[in-house]
């Protein structure tokens, strides 16, 4: 993908297949400011960006206009998630390298564009062939990644500076903003960011790093 936080670019490739392009709704979020400034032991952004690629998983939740994506990513590779589309249903999925798996409730299925309807609950298994015909790389799934988050980000912003403090899910945070972005990361502890937000797009709460585990859906096992 030309820039891996254009979510919904992510989503159409992973489900070319299955969707047609949906819409999109603006999302808006905000934190608690707090009037401190960044101190001298404030982390760089680079120390977050390589905090990042040095984990070993992370669980994700974004939301870009009518997606809801919840989404766990191994540095591995594998991928696991389900996308949920206001009034279009939701598609779990579990993919790799060399396959993706998948399954549409009822309500996906009836909204889809697919030339052949699949059945709804029953999953789908699309080999390596396939994904590549319909333009999903490795380096796509790659960009869930924590790794993948780190080369995306710096690609979408590549500098960053911390402007204030601020409560965000109750967490005490350092704000880094630029290019149109900001993230959060809390002062203490590992710096993993909670949260990446681009105001009027979309919004990535980071709920895990380095305990998520990809799994398949059921009726994948």
């Amino acid at each position: 993908l030309r820039n891996r936080y254009v979510f919904t670019g992510k989503l159409v490739m992973l489900t070319a297949f299955l969707l047609a392009a949906c819409g999109s709704i603006p999302v808006t979020s905000a934190g608690t400011a707090n009037p401190s400034s960044a101190t001298l032991s404030a982390p760089s952004y680079e120390q977050v960006l390589n905090a990042m690629r040095s984990a070993h998983s992370v669980h994700e939740r974004k939301q870009a206009g009518s997606v809801i994506a919840d989404i766990r990513a191994e540095a591995s590779g594998a991928v696991a998630g389900i996308f949920t589309i206001a009034g279009g249903g939701s598609l779990q999925f579990f993919a790799t390298e060399a396959t993706f798996e998948a399954v549409g409730d009822a309500a996906f299925v009836a909204n889809c564009g697919c030339s052949v309807k699949p059945t709804p609950g029953v999953c789908q298994v699309f080999s390596s062939a396939i994904m590549a015909a319909v333009g999903l790389t490795p380096s796509d799934l790659a960009g869930f990644t924590p790794a993948g988050q780190a080369q995306g980000l710096a690609a979408a912003a590549p500098a960053m500076t911390i402007q204030t403090t601020a409560t965000v899910n109750g967490v005490l945070t350092h704000v880094f903003t630029g290019s149109g972005r900001e993230l959060d990361v809390p002062t203490e502890g590992p710096l993993l960011p909670i949260r990446l937000t681009r105001p009027g797009v979309y919004e990535t709460v980071f709920s895990e790093w380095n305990t998520a585990t990809p799994t398949k859906p059921t009726s994948c096992v």
